[in-house]
């Protein structure tokens, strides 16, 4: 049942918890804290609960009496539900197989217990984040399906009335513009998106590594080299102390042994603070791609499609890695550069490799595999191809896959590809698809002039 002396309007966050260890600290975590929250100790009866309320994060236990944490968040997935809810899985499992089970569930984060106060609310403020960004979507697919409707009252008011054509052509392009400055915005929150998720499996990366060092240093077996410093230190005849006492006679061995143990203690910190200073460095340079490629709409810059390329890809190292997603780049050699909008071409290679990531996943482990290159076509085209060996698509679908609000997404909004083809015929190119059919991949294909 929910803890008493919570708030009846919907919580900011659920707790579905049975440790009496986790309920305490749970509370003493979020005592001062802005967030409104509920404690369910039952798996049953937050079931029940979530039918009717809508926290915007779920802290879901794995073992729970009545009805386990996966099959909550398996159920909760199948379900319709007005607002996106950010399942964090707590666990003290922490095998590969547990974890993948745990987000195969449909679970966004995992933390393994025990865990910090600091990791916690870290996460929670990507949680929350991440539901922001999903309500301000939401609101502009709304935007977008009413200037749609708009757009459609407009053209049937121009077939009735030749004498407003002019009047109503003119707010058929505002809404066709509003159109694509909403798509356009959509797909910038998209990019912001892919970077809060791989900062945020960096700073994982490195809390995995800061907590292994920890252990290192906090079970080292240096307190035990100090103790023989002080029996040696007590030795006044040091050479009769090694070959007469038996404790001497140990001591060879032994510093042989402890030299070994520190050995291995060292290469392991090192190894573990390598990792570090490259988690570190990714963040950096993640961040710094984004404030490179925030450039203001209608600015021309001569680009190199490998570099620009090679940066996309990296926005989705940590994404692939997780999945096992192989990704291969091949570029022509002496590839002009191109003058472009960069910031809109990096828009639309995000979002082709966000589908091909959701396409290619599906598959078995060790068979997933992007192909992307770059060529010159024509000496004034270039042509960026993006190939997977995902889901494919359907022969029907492929004339609708650019049309506004079409999706096969359980949960796509459908301007993506949209958004793009808009972009590419902004910038002066096209893009295109094909794909032999279903479960068989897809290929896109972005063709751009070269000035």
């Amino acid at each position: 049942m929910p803890e008493p002396g919570q708030s009846a309007a919907r919580e900011d966050i659920l707790i579905v918890e049975d440790s009496g260890v986790y309920i305490s600290f749970f509370k003493t975590v979020f005592a001062a804290s802005a967030y409104s929250y509920s404690i369910i100790t039952n798996g049953t009866a937050a079931w029940e609960k979530l039918q009717s309320s809508q926290p915007k994060i779920l802290l879901l236990d794995w073992n729970l009496p009545g009805m386990d944490g996966v099959t909550i968040c398996r159920r909760l997935r199948e379900l319709k539900r007005p607002n996106y809810l950010f399942v964090i899985m707590l666990t003290s499992m922490q095998r590969l197989e547990d974890i993948m089970t745990g987000f195969d569930a449909g679970a966004d984060d995992y933390m393994v217990k025990p865990f910090e106060p600091a990791v916690l609310k870290a996460k929670i403020k990507v949680g929350m984040r991440l539901c922001e960004l999903e309500a301000a979507n939401t609101s502009k697919v709304e935007l977008l399906a009413r200037a749609n409707q708009r757009q459609e009252s407009l053209i049937s008011r121009l077939e009735e009335k030749n004498q407003l054509i002019s009047k109503q052509a003119q707010d058929i392009h505002e809404a066709q513009m509003q159109l694509v400055e909403t798509a356009r915005r959509a797909g910038m929150a998209e990019i912001a998106t892919s970077v809060l998720h791989n900062v945020g499996n960096l700073l994982n990366t490195a809390m995995t590594s800061s907590t292994i060092i920890r252990e290192v240093v906090g079970h080292s077996k240096i307190s035990t080299l100090t103790r023989l410093a002080e029996l040696l230190g007590q030795q006044t005849d040091f050479p009769r102390f090694i070959q007469a006492d038996a404790r001497g006679g140990k001591v060879p061995m032994f510093l042989t042994e402890i030299a070994s143990v520190m050995a291995r203690e060292h290469q392991l910190i090192s190894d573990k603070l390598h990792v570090l200073a490259e988690s570190q460095e990714q963040i950096r340079q993640i961040i710094a791609l984004q404030q490179t490629y925030a450039g203001v709409a209608g600015v021309k810059d001569a680009v190199s499609l490998s570099v620009l390329i090679g940066d996309a890809t990296r926005l989705f190292v940590e994404s692939f890695k997780k999945h096992d997603i192989e990704i291969e780049c091949a570029f022509a050699p002496e590839l002009p550069l191109v003058n472009v909008e960069k910031h809109k071409l990096l828009q639309i290679l995000i979002n082709l490799l966000q589908n091909a990531r959701d396409a290619t996943k599906t598959l078995e482990r060790g068979d997933r595999r992007i192909h992307i290159s770059a060529s010159l076509t024509t000496p004034d085209t270039v042509a960026i191809t993006l190939a997977d060996n995902g889901v494919g698509i359907r022969p029907e679908n492929l004339e609708r896959i650019f049309n506004f609000g079409f999706t096969t997404k359980p949960n796509g909004h459908g301007f993506g590809l949209h958004g793009c083809a808009n972009l590419a015929r902004e910038m002066g190119g096209a893009l295109t698809v094909a794909s032999p059919g279903h479960a068989q991949g897809a290929t896109f294909t972005l063709s751009l002039p070269v000035k």
